[in-house]
């Protein structure tokens, strides 16, 4: 639906499938994604915006590749010494899951957030990195909510406070609502759009906006 004229069209048709979850992930200027969830899988499909085709060249996915929504051939190589993290979902057959998770990137900025699938011996990091370098910078761990960058900054939440860390100098602040803790955050232009849950009020959950520059140390 085009948000300033209200006037919409079925963007893909309806398809026979086995997945018992579908959920529609993300939108660019030439492709949609969508997540196929159930027992066995949980892997992605794409479909031309403008015709609503299916996608069915070669998977997206790689050490060394990602899908990007905005370009026509949707692959974008992933920038040396870069590399995308396995999804934890090696028990399955390669075709019944997407195999890495993208880095989310800003410029020449990446952040790694691991696997989907965590073990003993994975625990959930979110890292930030850079094009051109090996250097990476743990920004936190038991992150809950999808991190973004906003406004010059990488925003992520912990499930208590909103974090953030200034990328031109490596400024690192807190967010903590007067009750209940962020279990989420999302871009809204150069704001960040927060959740906040609080099991104890009247309304358990809240959306907030947060203004970065008056984020309080």
């Amino acid at each position: 639906m085009d948000v300033r004229t209200g006037l919409g069209r079925q963007a893909v048709a309806e398809e026979a499938t086995m997945d018992d979850f579908r959920s529609w992930v993300a939108v660019g200027r030439r492709w949609l994604q969508a997540l196929g969830t159930s027992y066995h899988r949980q892997d992605s499909a794409f479909y031309d915006r403008a015709t609503g085709r299916r996608y069915n060249g070669a998977l997206p996915f790689g050490p060394r590749r990602q899908p990007d929504l905005d370009r026509s051939t949707l692959v974008r190589p992933i920038c040396s010494p870069l590399r995308a993290s396995t999804d934890g979902f090696e028990n399955l057959p390669p075709e019944l899951s997407d195999g890495y998770v993208p880095l989310l990137f800003s410029g020449r900025w990446a952040l790694d957030t691991g696997p989907e699938v965590l073990s003993a011996s994975r625990e959930q990091r979110l890292v930030l990195k850079r094009c051109g370098t090996r250097h990476a910078t743990l920004m936190g761990r038991d992150t809950s909510g999808d991190p973004a960058f906003i406004d010059g900054h990488v925003v992520w939440a912990d499930g208590v406070s909103l974090l953030t860390y200034r990328l031109r100098d490596s400024r690192r602040r807190s967010y903590e609502p007067a009750s209940g803790g962020v279990s989420g955050v999302w871009r809204l232009g150069h704001r960040a759009l927060i959740a906040v849950n609080d099991a104890g009020a009247a309304n358990p959950q809240q959306l907030l906006s947060v203004q970065l520059a008056s984020v309080p140390q």
